[in-house]
């Protein structure tokens, strides 16, 4: 498969280039990355519109402007362009997220060899290293675990080596299934299950003690109802993908489906908010 990549310019940047991110991920646009004061958007060719892109455009308010550009990157180039930029992330001394081409180093607590391919959630996005952060902190002992938008499964490997039981990941995207596959046989993380689909993968009567939803605020507000009835009695929600400024309108839905907001933590202007059932 091919992807698209969209290099934006947008004027003024702030705080567009932060937003359209969440607009164009109900697009189909999987991952985003900053070079050269550009917004650069990736989306598998299949999912590629000119025309609801240029709806989109058209919908932002008149101040802003937005010029782009488009190219073609071919499937078996992904892999290689990734290997060029790809670097290690750090969390101190608890967490090393690595590729296989990155020398492995025993001083850190944990490691993760994840393969850099175009699915989402190496661990270089505020949204993924705010969960990261957030797991290496908690007891996960035996806990029955849903990661919704798993993209490459980073967080679903990191509770597995917490020590959750049963871990259900969910992405919608193939790549991301492909890639997770690959990437729990490399970290030796045996029972996480992963599912091409959408929340209806997941069985209605099934119950977690938590929920990882690294999404976008669409997304999340959309699928509050089902985390809720999914949840079980004091299990906890952990979501991430939308902007500190969103969380009232997260934190409205979610009171009125028995969500309790515990805490919540910021990086670069993103959130993630652990909600808790009652």
């Amino acid at each position: 498969m091919n992807w698209i990549e969209v290099a934006f310019t947008i004027q003024p940047s702030e705080p567009w280039a932060d937003l359209l991110p969440q607009d164009l991920a109900d697009l189909g646009y999987e991952s985003f990355s900053e070079e050269n004061d550009k917004l650069l958007a990736y989306v598998s060719e299949d999912k590629y519109s000119e025309t609801d892109l240029d709806a989109l455009i058209n919908q932002l308010p008149n101040h802003v402007q937005v010029n782009y550009t488009t190219k073609t990157i071919a499937d078996q180039n992904w892999n290689a362009e990734w290997e060029r930029n790809f670097e290690p992330i750090r969390i101190g001394k608890k967490l090393l997220v690595r590729a296989p081409f990155h020398e492995a180093d025993d001083s850190v607590e944990m490691e993760l060899v994840i393969e850099p391919k175009m699915a989402f959630g190496t661990g270089h996005h505020a949204t993924t290293a705010l969960i990261a952060e957030r797991l290496l902190d908690m007891d996960l002992t035996d806990k029955r675990i849903l990661d919704m938008g798993c993209g490459t499964s980073i967080l679903a490997i990191i509770a597995k080596k917490r020590g959750a039981g049963d871990i259900l990941a969910v992405d919608i995207d193939e790549w991301s299934v492909r890639s997770s596959e690959e990437n729990i046989v490399i970290n030796n993380t045996p029972g996480i299950d992963v599912r091409l689909g959408d929340i209806d993968v997941v069985p209605a009567d099934d119950k977690f003690d938590m929920i990882i939803a690294n999404i976008n605020r669409n997304i999340i507000l959309r699928h509050l109802e089902y985390y809720a009835a999914l949840l079980k009695k004091g299990g906890v929600l952990l979501t991430s993908g939308f902007y500190d400024s969103d969380v009232p309108v997260v934190d409205e839905t979610a009171q009125k489906l028995g969500l309790i907001h515990v805490d919540m933590t910021t990086k670069d202007k993103w959130a993630n908010v652990l909600y808790k059932k009652e």
